[in-house]
C-alpha cells in the first residue's frame, strides 16, 4: 500500500473518532496495525488463526485439532486436492482460511455431509471452487469441529459461541451466541449476555432488523455449562498473557473449555452504547490493559 494510500485512509479514520470511544480505541487500532504496519503487542499476526493457536496453546488453553494446512494455489491447480486433505480428516470439521475473518470462505460440516453455516448439503467441488477463485486469502486449513459439552442434541446446530471481553485479566462481560442461522440472504444470531459468574446482563449487541445485516434475536441464558469454572480461568489466564483488551472466544465441550479465536478488531456497528460505556471506563494504556 503507497503512503499516500495509507495516509487517505488514516486520515478518514481519524475523522471518526471524535464519536465512542469504542470507535476511537478501534480506529486507533486499524490506523496503527493494518494501515501503517506498527508493531502490535502480540507474538503473532492479528488475523494468524495457527499463531493464535499456538499461543493460547502455549498459555496452557485446549485449542482444536489442527487437520490439515494447505495454500490455495494448489486448490486452483487442481481442484480435486481439496477432497484428498479431506479424505485425511475427521468427518467433522471447520474449513476455513488460515487469515480469515467473519466465516468468510469458511465451512462448518458436521458427518461429512452437512454445512452448518450455508445450512444445506456440503459440496466438495463447489468449495473448491470458492477456494481456486479466491484473490483474498493465500492459504487455508482444516480442524476440528467442536461438539457441545452436553451433546449435540441439534446437530445441525453449530457449538454455542462463548465471547469473554476481557481487559488483561478482568472479564467485563460475556457474550453468547447461542446459534446462528441462515434465513434467506441473511443470518439470524440468537443471543445472550452474562457476567462471569453467569448472572445474566444487559446485551452489549447492537439489534439490526435488516435480514442483509443479520438479524439479532436476544434470548434467555442457555443452560450454564458444567465447565464454566474452567472457561472463566482459560479467559483470565489467556487475557493476562495476550495484555491487551481482546475478546476471547471460548467453547464448552465434552473435554472442557476449549479456545477459539481472539477477536482484536471490531465491526463497531455490531456493539451499542453499553459496549462503548465499559471501554470508556475500563481502558487503561495504549491498547487496553496498560
Amino acid at each position: 500500500m503507497t503512503v499516500l494510500k495509507r495516509g487517505v485512509i488514516a486520515k478518514a479514520l481519524l475523522e471518526g473518532t471524535s464519536a465512542p470511544v469504542f470507535t476511537a480505541r478501534m480506529a486507533d487500532r486499524k490506523l496503527r496495525w493494518e494501515f501503517l504496519g506498527r508493531p502490535t503487542p502480540f507474538p503473532f499476526k492479528i488475523l494468524d488463526k495457527l499463531g493464535q493457536k499456538a499461543f493460547a496453546k502455549e498459555h496452557g488453553a485446549d485449542v482444536p485439532a489442527t487437520l490439515a494446512v494447505f495454500d490455495a494455489a494448489e486448490i486452483a491447480a487442481d481442484k480435486s486436492a481439496l477432497r484428498s486433505h479431506l479424505a485425511r480428516c475427521s468427518s467433522d470439521f471447520v474449513l476455513k482460511p488460515v487469515h480469515g475473518y467473519q466465516n468468510k470462505q469458511a465451512f462448518a460440516v458436521r458427518g461429512g455431509a452437512h454445512d452448518l453455516l450455508r445450512n444445506k448439503s456440503f459440496d466438495v467441488n463447489a468449495a473448491a471452487d470458492v477456494i481456486a477463485a479466491d484473490d483474498e486469502f493465500s492459504s487455508y486449513m482444516v480442524e476440528e469441529l467442536l461438539a457441545d459439552e452436553r451433546g449435540d442434541a441439534a446437530p445441525s446446530r453449530l457449538p454455542v459461541d462463548f465471547k469473554f471481553w476481557c481487559f488483561g485479566p478482568t472479564i467485563a462481560h460475556v457474550t453468547i451466541m447461542v446459534s446462528r442461522e441462515r434465513r434467506g440472504e441473511g443470518y439470524t444470531v440468537a443471543v445472550a449476555d452474562c457476567d462471569e459468574s453467569f448472572t445474566p446482563q444487559p446485551t452489549w449487541c447492537a439489534l439490526p432488523t435488516s435480514a442483509e445485516s443479520g438479524l439479532v434475536e436476544l434470548v434467555p441464558l442457555p443452560l450454564k455449562p458444567l465447565c464454566w469454572d474452567h472457561m472463566v480461568a482459560t479467559a483470565r489466564r489467556l487475557g493476562a498473557a495476550v495484555g491487551a483488551f481482546a475478546r476471547i472466544d471460548i467453547y464448552a465441550t465434552p473435554r472442557g473449555a476449549v479456545f477459539g479465536e481472539f477477536q482484536l478488531l471490531f465491526d463497531l456497528v455490531d456493539w451499542n452504547d453499553r459496549a462503548d460505556a465499559a471501554i470508556r471506563t475500563m481502558w487503561r494504556g495504549r491498547d487496553g490493559a496498560g
